[in-house]
């Protein structure tokens, strides 16, 4: 929850704090490096893609690269754990490519942020994102998205349980950026729903790309950490998208030192879930 100062900062003059962000000059540098992206077939390594607008780690140049090669992409978003909804992974297609969506965060605070930040943008005040305060759960979390049916993008960032909403999630979105936590390694572990706050809490790259799997998705892209992990529906790979092997991730030294011992995810708030479990 941001501080009572930094709300207010935030909720009354965020639009002129990112000024330089919400510009026609950013749209226009936006579309020409597009058009570079539709020029490369398929990066040697797509993390030369990556830059930031709203994002910190690159993800916002990584989901431009991917979704310039999906054309047809639904221009949807879904943002679960929206946080302030400015610095999302979703306010660079709300705010320069004219999607539509729907934030979802438990801080009422972080919702009122966005109402005001997109109420005051040109491009967004007439057409403004969806924005519902909720705590999202497996069990809630379709109610929540009645009515919402082809998603172009669903972000999912709620610091622990993030595996389990995608679990649950009733969904086909083409595009999926969930965080990992990436210093449970290669182990295929998760946090079992619930346990943050008793232990460290999240899924592991391992587990995330098994239940992408099941799902009928494919790894496509990472941040450069390797915590925020980027999933294409794999019927819609080919085209400049390629699937990426988690284990070249894992193998990277920088990657590798961040891992934790094994017997520290052991105990009743870890579940290492099997193909269909």
């Amino acid at each position: 929850m941001p501080s009572f100062w930094t709300y207010l900062a935030k909720k009354h003059a965020y639009s002129w704090f990112l000024r330089d962000r919400t510009g026609a000059s950013v749209q226009i540098q936006l579309r020409l490096l597009q058009a570079a992206f539709r020029s490369l077939p398929g990066p040697q390594q797509l993390e030369d893609t990556a830059c930031n607008v709203f994002t910190y780690h690159g993800e916002d140049g990584l989901l431009l690269y991917l979704i310039t090669h999906l054309p047809s992409i639904p221009r949807t978003f879904l943002d679960i754990g929206s946080g302030d909804c400015v610095k999302s992974n979703c306010a660079l297609w709300a705010v320069h490519f004219g999607w539509t969506g729907l934030f979802i965060d438990a801080d009422r605070r972080n919702i009122a942020i966005g109402r005001s930040f997109y109420s005051r943008l040109p491009y967004t005040r007439f057409v403004p994102p969806r924005f519902i305060c909720a705590t999202v759960t497996p069990e809630n979390v379709q109610a929540l998205l009645t009515g919402i049916q082809d998603v172009g993008l669903v972000s999912i960032d709620i610091d622990g349980d993030d595996y389990w909403i995608w679990k649950s999630l009733p969904l086909r979105p083409w595009i999926v950026i969930i965080e990992a936590r990436i210093e449970f390694g290669a182990v295929p572990v998760v946090s079992r729903y619930g346990a943050g706050g008793r232990a460290p809490a999240g899924a592991s790259v391992t587990a995330l790309c098994s239940l992408a799997e099941e799902k009928g998705y494919t790894l496509a892209a990472y941040n450069r950490h390797g915590y925020n992990l980027i999933f294409v529906r794999k019927d819609l790979t080919g085209q400049g998208i390629k699937a990426l092997d988690p284990a070249v991730l894992l193998s990277d030294p920088t990657v590798a030192a961040c891992f934790e011992e094994r017997a520290s995810m052991e105990g009743k708030d870890y579940f290492f879930p099997t193909p269909g479990s």
